[in-house]
């Protein structure tokens, strides 16, 4: 796993989690997603357990997880960057040559075939210049950087 684009975007290796990551679940709505969510563990929330995520703690996931919480709506942040994702792709697509495959983070979830309650979302999927392929995760941050 690199960094490219600065901290827009994150490559992770296809082939590696496709042979690790192998069950693909296609919720049809946000509602069948978010249950889906409710049984399982994705990246984010790793973040949140570990303590390395500035919006989520452990307790929040906890709450969510236990059914004490729901899920909330996208705030204005989270819509932002839903909606800057799909530039965000595009820009890294022209730079760096790769053709990126069109999928929305809630198209597919993928499990961990030997710890089901372990879930990815991959913003986007590309082919490299190379033939192989990857998986391009997409951040955007209202944050100042030297």
């Amino acid at each position: 796993m690199h960094l490219a684009f600065g901290s827009g975007a994150i490559l992770l290796d296809y082939k590696k989690l496709m042979t690790k990551m192998i069950k693909i679940l296609k919720p049809k709505t946000r509602e069948d997603w978010l249950k889906l969510k409710s049984k399982t563990i994705g990246g984010s929330e790793i973040s949140a357990i570990c303590g390395l995520n500035s919006f989520m703690t452990p307790r929040d996931i906890w709450e969510l997880k236990t059914g004490r919480r729901e899920y909330e709506d996208p705030n204005w942040a989270m819509k932002l960057g839903i909606h800057l994702e799909g530039g965000v792709a595009e820009l890294w697509e022209d730079e760096s040559g790769n053709r990126v495959i069109k999928c929305s983070s809630e198209e597919n979830l993928y499990v961990n075939p030997k710890h089901s309650f372990l879930t990815g979302t991959p913003d986007r999927r590309y082919f490299s210049k190379d033939g192989g392929k990857g998986v391009l995760e997409i951040k955007t941050t209202a944050g100042v950087f030297d």
